[in-house]
């Protein structure tokens, strides 16, 4: 029983990251983290969706450099930067970022 239960976890865990980008592909997401802080601030919930080709572009690649500012250049995984935290954790030089 518990054997299953942890088989249960591991592949929800595998596999729902993946089916929710695929999901929220062609589906905006019902809320976001930021949403639900200002709900628990007692600011309510509302949300309007607008399609991405009515947003300004720069304002989309704004938000993303904002994130990533080498998105461009890699298109979605930075494994150079990834190395680097990864080397310079397994020195104990810094704690790694978002941690």
């Amino acid at each position: 029983m518990l054997g299953r239960s942890v088989l249960v976890i591991l592949v929800l865990a595998l596999a729902g990251p993946p089916l929710l980008l695929l999901i929220y592909r062609v589906a905006p997401p019902p809320v976001t983290p930021l949403m639900l802080i200002r709900l628990a601030q007692g600011e309510g919930l509302q949300q309007t969706w607008r399609p991405l080709d009515e947003i300004a572009p720069a304002l989309a690649d704004a938000v993303i450099a904002a994130e990533d500012n080498r998105f461009c250049e890699h298109g979605g995984f930075d494994w150079e930067a990834l190395g680097s935290v990864y080397e310079a954790y397994q020195s104990g030089k810094e704690r790694p970022r978002g941690s």
